[in-house]
């Protein structure tokens, strides 16, 4: 199956999802207005893509910016993701990362760690420069 590649705009995130690696990028800002239209494509070819995978996945966010919607889209992502470790035991990670001062951004990734146990979830704090 080809790679999933669509071009970061100023409302919507960069997707990236390389299967010759088995790793999927999800990064920028999130915050268009009809989030569920941008991201029903994604699911389709993320659930299309479980169906024939083999290999861990290693699934990347690195957002700087998103919106409530966005947050429930990537929370429906994250189910998909849950159902693959539990029906194939094949092992999915998701890497958070957050800057260190984002403190929202910080709990909803620990509350997604909590939520889907089957996925090996880290979340990585980055440090901001100070700079404003």
């Amino acid at each position: 199956m080809e790679d999933l590649m669509i071009h970061q705009t100023p409302h919507t995130p960069l997707i990236a999802f390389n299967t010759t690696h088995n790793v999927f990028t999800i990064a920028g800002d999130s915050y268009n207005e009809h989030a569920p239209d941008f991201y029903k494509p994604v699911l389709a070819w993320l659930n299309k893509y479980l169906s024939v995978n083999q290999k861990p996945i290693i699934f990347h966010f690195q957002l700087n910016y998103y919106n409530t919607c966005s947050l429930r889209m990537f929370d429906e992502m994250l189910q998909v993701l849950e159902r693959f470790p539990k029906e194939r035991k094949i092992p999915v990670y998701v890497n958070w990362f957050v800057a260190s001062d984002h403190k929202e951004m910080i709990a909803d990734g620990e509350d997604m760690k909590e939520d889907f146990p089957a996925i090996e979830f880290q979340l990585f704090l980055e440090e901001t420069s100070g700079i404003v």
